[in-house]
């Protein structure tokens, strides 16, 4: 059960990860599976594979272009905009740069590039079971010209 302290301590921890010595930067094939499945699930509009592929307290903060404030979104009110057609419905090219792992908790360096837009960021990812579930997308989006 995470609580919100739990979810503050692993928000610290994602952000202290870069600097220990005992996380791993390498290619994580079931963490790029499920990076892959969570971004294919949005692309299709398909919300009850995007719920299935996310936490249950699954957070998103974006940029858009060269604006100053961060968007913030719950798994309600991310579900609700694709299911209102809102968001999602490109085909992006996933190219996950990079993963860090420590246990049960990995980061992903991520652009995503579609006809539209572009992505880059971060996803934080917490181990479920034997799943991986994706917890935070950090993002910049970019429009195409």
């Amino acid at each position: 059960m995470i609580n919100k302290k739990t979810t503050m301590l692993m928000t610290a921890g994602a952000l202290a990860l870069g600097g220990s010595n005992e996380a791993s930067a390498t290619s994580d094939v079931p963490v790029e599976a499920a990076i892959r499945a969570f971004v294919e699930a949005g692309d299709q509009r398909a919300v009850e594979a995007v719920k299935a592929a996310t936490h249950e307290r699954f957070r998103v903060a974006f940029v858009m272009g060269e604006a100053e404030d961060v968007t913030l979104l719950g798994r309600d009110d991310y579900l609700g905009l694709l299911a209102a057609k809102k968001i999602g419905g490109d085909d992006r090219a996933v190219h996950v740069l990079g993963v860090e792992k420590a246990g049960g908790l990995a980061i992903a360096r991520v652009r995503l590039e579609g006809r539209k837009a572009v992505f880059e960021g971060s996803m934080t990812l917490i181990r479920d079971g034997e799943d991986w579930k994706v917890f935070q997308d950090a993002v910049h989006m970019r429009a195409r010209k």
